[in-house]
């Protein structure tokens, strides 16, 4: 990970540090919705979602969703870790489709994720 998005290596590193980044499993994590067919409509699920990730994220700090004192650091440490989990998963996403799509259609998968994969992580992000 940390070759693949170098400009966020020392932050990971601080952050696992803290919450082991590997223990927490993509199959745990459910999007909720179909990021390839985002519309303005979405906004609500995608809301839903951030939440969903908020609320795993806060018993990893050792805080309870609705009764701990949240900090600045909490947040940042939050939006860290959601840019962890995203960029996996697009990674994730992006091997596959390479994979399924096979060497002589590499063109074809770079267009599909750019067209619904790259998205993902622009939706799912919080503004800061």
């Amino acid at each position: 990970m940390c070759e693949a998005f170098p400009g966020f290596e020392s932050k990971w590193m601080a952050l696992n540090d803290i919450i082991p980044l590997d223990n927490v499993k993509d199959e745990d994590l459910d999007m909720g919705f179909d990021a390839s067919s985002l519309t303005s409509k979405d906004v609500k699920m995608v809301q839903k979602t951030i939440d969903m990730l908020f609320k795993l994220f806060l018993p990893l700090r050792g805080k309870t969703h609705g009764s701990s004192r949240l900090t600045a650091g909490d947040q940042n440490d939050f939006d860290l870790f959601t840019a962890f989990v995203l960029r996996r998963r697009k990674i994730k996403v992006s091997r596959w489709l390479h994979g399924s799509l096979g060497g002589h259609l590499s063109e074809v998968g770079t267009q599909l994720e750019q067209r619904h994969v790259d998205p993902f992580i622009t939706y799912m992000s919080r503004c800061q």
